[in-house]
């Protein structure tokens, strides 16, 4: 078994042997000299737990160190998506889409990930603001984080650098959203067929996103429109696949919810739907099918636009504005910010609150009701 001694020098120095007897060497008494008893004692656990061999010790404290100096960020991030078991493959498959095309790899990826540092996370992101708005660029911030805390958690990096990075949004949002009144959606409103208002005036009294309310069934909206009060159940969406096409899954945790609306449009849609399979979309295209944002902008939505236009609408609203829409009519009428990130399935207030904080008013009421008030003709 190997040993230690320590040898004490004339200036009050210390030095720490390990002696052995390596079958490699023909079992001749060996030893070796370290500066501290630590270094030693893991040493001498090594070669006793190895044969007493020290090439095996050797060739496994480079391979260690190796690992240590070698792993890159791109190395981190497949580990971390290994580790991601709830995490189906279309969805390891959106994630390395991310990756790639915000150029986490090209531009990050090569680097040793525990010498990654803040100032390189702030040039990735400066480099970002050229091409990317800014939520494009928080949704890869999110994934780089989540790497960096499991690279961190796992031993292969010091920390999570993006946490001492801030996203600078400046107005975006508010730039870019466009929020119509009662009057101005009702003008807009008239303007779409028979087909086409249904949805429409879904869109504004329910603020689900296209993706969500486009992936409801007909079975899934009768449990919800059958009860006291009418809710939409949002439990799955329309996901892009990284290989391109759509498939329906689960939205995030948050997401999850059932949107109130009002009475009157709950029987709508039940009576719309009424002979329908139960598996059939509630709101699909003309064959029943997914209806694309594509298509629906390009085959109604446009035309009810210009037409709206030309009876004095000023604003040229897409789709994902009804959502805005639906949350200015929802702050007016006194909904909390609390409320409404929960009925708009946003992960924290601090969202609702970055998009529509010029917006809130005191709260007086919440849910079906005030929708209900919103909306109602004049």
């Amino acid at each position: 078994m190997a040993s230690i001694r320590v040898h004490s020098k004339k200036d009050g120095t210390k030095s720490w042997y390990v002696l052995w007897r390596d079958p490699d060497l023909g079992g001749k008494q060996t030893s070796l000299s370290f500066a501290s008893s630590k270094q030693a004692e893991t040493i001498r656990d090594l070669l006793n737990a190895n044969g007493q061999r020290l090439s095996v010790v050797e060739k496994g404290l480079s391979e260690v160190a190796g690992a240590k100096k070698q792993m890159t960020l791109n190395q981190a991030f497949e580990k971390h998506l290994g580790l991601r078991t709830r995490a189906n493959e279309d969805t390891k498959k959106d994630y390395r889409k991310i990756w790639e095309n915000r150029s986490i790899s090209a531009s990050l990826g090569g680097l040793p990930i525990a010498k990654i540092s803040e100032d390189d996370i702030r040039s990735w992101v400066q480099s970002q603001a050229v091409s990317y708005k800014p939520k494009t660029i928080a949704n890869g911030m999110g994934l780089l984080s989540s790497v960096f805390k499991t690279a961190s958690a796992r031993g292969w990096a010091p920390g999570n650098p993006c946490e001492g990075v801030e996203l600078s949004y400046g107005n975006a949002t508010e730039r870019t959203a466009t929020f119509l009144t009662v009057d101005e959606f009702w003008t807009f409103h008239d303007q779409f067929a028979p087909r086409h208002s249904l949805i429409v005036r879904t869109f504004a009294a329910s603020g689900q996103r296209f993706s969500e309310l486009t992936a409801l069934s007909v079975g899934t909206a009768r449990d919800g429109l059958e009860r006291d009060v009418p809710v939409l159940p949002v439990v799955r969406a329309w996901k892009e696949k990284a290989s391109g096409g759509y498939y329906l899954g689960a939205p995030k945790a948050e997401s999850v919810r059932d949107v109130s609306i009002p009475r009157d449009l709950a029987d709508e849609i039940l009576k719309a739907t009424g002979n329908h399979d139960p598996d059939a979309l509630v709101f699909g295209n003309k064959f029943g099918k997914q209806l694309r944002s594509s298509t629906f902008h390009a085959h109604g939505w446009q035309d009810a636009v210009k037409a709206a236009q030309k009876k004095g609408l000023r604003k040229s609203p897409r789709p994902h504005d009804l959502r805005h829409t639906h949350a200015s009519w929802m702050l007016a009428e006194g909904m909390t910010v609390y409320d409404l990130s929960k009925r708009l399935g946003h992960k924290s207030t601090a969202t609702t609150e970055l998009i529509y904080g010029h917006l809130m008013p005191k709260a007086l009421s919440e849910g079906a009701s005030a929708i209900a008030r919103a909306m109602q003709r004049r």
